[in-house]
């Protein structure tokens, strides 16, 4: 994945002008959320630093974090 937090999509080559920006958003306890990052950095879509801290909220024990993304499209 390139350093910008860009998502090319298939079949782009990153020559399109249009990008439009995209959030994956990660609810659940601390453990689970954990893991799913790991998960994400291991099949290579994001690595751990491009995601937003941990926020509680207002559920206890459920947290949420954000990754923002800018997907390029044809």
């Amino acid at each position: 994945m390139n350093q910008s937090s860009e998502l090319i999509l298939p079949g782009s080559h990153g020559f399109s002008p249009y990008q439009e920006p995209i959030k994956h958003t990660l609810t659940g306890s601390k453990r689970a959320i954990y893991i799913t990052i790991r998960n994400l950095q291991t099949l290579g879509y994001a690595t751990v630093s491009e995601w937003s801290p941990l926020q509680r909220t207002y559920n206890p024990g459920e947290y949420i974090c954000i990754l923002q993304r800018n997907l390029i499209l044809d």
